[in-house]
């Protein structure tokens, strides 16, 4: 369930133990289907419009009208969505979250959506879902693939790359720092006074202390949310916070326009060069600028002018970190040198 819950403002008191901080990890993304739940919240929302209004004109164009309907219901403003984050945890297709969103044991999909049945008693599929009807499962079920179909899945390369090199970002930065390096910088919300990690944000109805008790943290960077927020796994198996990872201005207009063509397969030397392959190839375990520089024995100002090329033609992600810029593999970066 959700460790909080959908109005006002208070804060969840993380717990930490030894066991707790050495189990603590990175998770680059809670898949797609986690992703299109707090883009629907983004699509009915007018925060950071200069980023994502582009996106929203293009996703209401795309979304078909039982994408609609179910988007006002299970992501209203203001509110957390549709807790899929507890009830699937990471998945890694759309497909396979649906699945599991669909053969969810009654009794814990019925707690997640009675909130959300409550206030639209009618709602189409809601009010034949407390019965366990399957029809409402199949049609729940459709009205989400249709809301990632307009909203995520035009994206989902480009989105999955920004959250990588993030999940990148903030791994150095535990590596570095621990939480409190990791935490600093992360905007408000966030506020680490070992042991304890307090998460505040509009959305919790009351304050909450969870201890997290040997589970460790997986902390997720998540490209649509807005607010840093909490969630459980329904099992007990693990507890996620989730914090912003929006793009930066720079970057928004490249993610919103069509992927780039892939580059066709061959020697990547002949393809792009040689120092440019290689850049390539250090970029594949995310690395900055320097390091980069230093790995193949170049200038920082070579090593960034190369970035900048594989960068413009859709190989690599580049996020800013601090004083540093770490580079990291796109989907098409990936696949060029696998293939090569």
């Amino acid at each position: 369930m959700r460790v909080g819950g959908d109005r006002a403002t208070s804060s969840v008191r993380l717990h930490f133990g030894v066991d707790d901080l050495a189990r603590t990890r990175i998770v680059a993304t809670l898949g797609p289907l986690a992703e299109t739940m707090l883009a629907l919240g983004a699509l009915r929302s007018p925060v950071r419009r200069a980023l994502f209004d582009p996106w929203r004109r293009h996703s209401r164009r795309r979304l078909a009208p039982c994408g609609a309907e179910i988007s006002r219901v299970l992501a209203p403003p203001g509110r957390l969505p549709l807790d899929v984050f507890s009830l699937l945890g990471r998945t890694g297709s759309i497909e396979e979250g649906l699945e599991g969103l669909v053969a969810a044991p009654h009794r814990l999909l019925r707690a997640e959506l009675e909130p959300f049945a409550a206030e639209h008693p009618r709602a189409w599929p809601l009010r034949d879902l407390s019965r366990d009807d399957r029809r409402s499962r199949r049609s729940l079920r459709h009205a989400l693939a249709a809301c990632h179909d307009a909203t995520v899945r035009p994206y989902w390369p480009s989105i999955r790359a920004w959250v990588e090199a993030e999940a990148h970002a903030l791994a150095r930065s535990y590596a570095d720092g621990g939480l409190e390096g990791l935490l600093g910088g992360r905007g408000p919300g966030l506020t680490w006074r070992s042991p304890v990690l307090e998460v505040s944000n509009r959305l919790c109805p009351h304050d909450a202390d969870v201890h997290l008790d040997g589970r460790g943290l997986a902390i997720v960077p998540a490209f649509f949310a807005t607010e840093p927020f909490c969630a459980a796994a329904t099992d007990g198996s693990a507890v996620y916070l989730l914090v912003p990872a929006p793009p930066t201005m720079a970057a928004a207009p490249a993610l919103w326009s069509p992927p780039a063509r892939r580059p066709r397969p061959g020697g990547l030397g002949a393809l792009l060069g040689a120092t440019r392959a290689a850049v390539l190839e250090a970029a594949a375990a995310g690395r900055t600028t320097g390091e980069i520089a230093r790995h193949l024995g170049i200038s920082p100002a070579g090593a960034s002018q190369h970035a900048a090329v594989l960068r413009e033609a859709g190989l690599l992600v580049s996020r800013r970190e601090r004083n540093t810029v770490v580079h990291t593999l796109t989907p098409s970066g990936r696949a060029l040198l696998n293939r090569a």
